[in-house]
């Protein structure tokens, strides 16, 4: 098993959900991250309220998400994550 930036992978793939108020650019990031080959799309959002949605749906290995969206921004939602994360997220790290 092998593990980077915090996150352990072998014959799992990484689970992620992905933000992003852009359409293009969502369907971009979660384009080369399939292409990739390591990583699972599990939910994708187009806000910051979304992604908390979705984070506490899924689970997830790994929240990408563009800093600025709509309802709440990225940075905003990576905070919630903060104060959540004992509770209801997996070990998180926030790289900013």
């Amino acid at each position: 098993m092998q593990r980077e930036f915090g996150l352990e992978y072998g014959s799992r793939k990484i689970r992620v959900v992905v933000a992003d108020d852009s359409r293009t650019a969502l369907r971009a990031v979660c384009a080369y991250l399939e292409f990739e080959g390591q990583f699972e799309i599990v939910g994708t959002a187009n806000d910051g309220l979304a992604v908390l949605h979705q984070a506490e749906r899924f689970r997830p290995d790994l929240v990408l998400m563009d800093l600025s969206m709509p309802q709440m921004t990225g940075l905003e939602a990576a905070t919630q994550f903060s104060r959540e994360s004992t509770d209801r997220l997996k070990d998180h790290r926030t790289i900013g």
